[in-house]
């Protein structure tokens, strides 16, 4: 066979034969985000529980308190969303609810809360600008060392997760969508300089009555 033939044998070839790997194990398929899906999933109230820091503990800023009350509702997809066509990312707000713990003063949103350390605008809701980030587990995000944390509370490839942006004042909440009544999420704190521990903070969906 000529080199000329030969050479488009061969790219006819890889036009017209399956990949190696139909033969044998499968690609992994990641399902689309839907945004009906993250909506119903995440629009809602949502009790914080986690476990209380030590005092004297540094905390990273998405720490929450147990018990604080959280309002999420997404609205359209954001104005970087639309420029760009892309589906994946959703403005919308997280609000904190009335009479929040006192030590919501230690989180990252304390600036818009409390005065010298004291919740000052506790009787009231105080909500955020927000953006929701969502994306599903590739199979190289479920295998990343960094993942530990929410492989062992049960995230897999394929699960949900969204990232919540507060972005005044620079908040990061990562969220697995466990279910449509539990979300998981993590702060981490610092007893000592080089020490450091992920502390689990699961959002519990409020029922409408107990809201």
């Amino acid at each position: 066979m000529s080199p000329p033939l030969a050479l488009l044998v061969a790219l006819a070839a890889a036009i017209l034969l399956p990949e190696p790997w139909a033969y044998g194990q499968r690609k992994a398929v990641i399902p689309s985000v839907r945004r009906p899906e993250v909506n119903v999933m995440l629009n809602g109230t949502w009790r914080i529980e986690t476990e209380e820091p030590a005092t004297g503990e540094r905390l990273s800023p998405e720490y929450l308190p147990n018990g604080t009350i959280i309002q999420l509702q997404i609205g359209g997809p954001s104005r970087a969303a639309i420029q760009e066509s892309r589906l994946d990312e959703l403005g919308g707000s997280l609000t904190v609810m009335p009479y929040p713990p006192a030590a919501v003063c230690l989180s990252g949103l304390a600036d818009d809360l409390c005065t010298g350390g004291i919740p000052d605008k506790a009787a009231v809701p105080v909500g955020f600008n927000a953006v929701f980030n969502t994306s599903r587990w590739t199979p190289s995000e479920a295998r990343d060392i960094f993942n530990e944390f929410f492989v062992e509370a049960g995230a897999k490839q394929g699960s949900l997760f969204v990232l919540i942006t507060v972005k005044y004042p620079g908040v990061d909440f990562e969220l697995w969508l466990k279910n449509r009544d539990e979300l998981v999420g993590r702060y981490v704190a610092t007893p000592k300089p080089r020490e450091s521990r992920s502390v689990t903070q699961v959002w519990h969906r409020l029922p409408a009555q107990a809201r």
